[in-house]
């Protein structure tokens, strides 16, 4: 057993070339498998947040264009349905036009 960590500084240091690229294909492993884990947790920390009995209807066209307000009695009426709200999209700008993000636009409850 003594000779083993010798053994393995001999052999490192005779292939550089191989050692190195060893090292790196294990820590590009890595950072693939901790990215991949990473992104799958964000997708599902997102969708069980909001929680199993929430529908989001929207148009098939666009998110900017919004459903007619007849389907919202429509859906209302279906059974299982507790309460309906209506959003809209826009696009805010803030300072500057180069700055802009989408923003939900809610009806107040009241």
């Amino acid at each position: 057993m003594r000779l083993f960590p010798p053994m393995l500084a001999d052999l490192a240091t005779r292939h550089r070339t191989r050692t190195l690229l060893t090292i790196l294909s294990i820590i590009v492993a890595f950072v693939i498998v901790v990215s991949m884990a990473t992104t799958k947790k964000a997708f599902d920390s997102r969708s069980s947040s909001v929680g199993d009995s929430r529908l989001w209807v929207r148009s098939k066209i666009s998110l900017m264009v919004a459903l007619p307000r007849a389907h919202e009695d429509r859906i209302r009426h279906v059974d299982g349905v507790a309460p309906v709200a209506h959003a809209n999209f826009f696009i805010a700008i803030y300072k500057d036009p180069k700055n802009f993000f989408g923003q939900p636009a809610v009806e107040p409850e009241g």
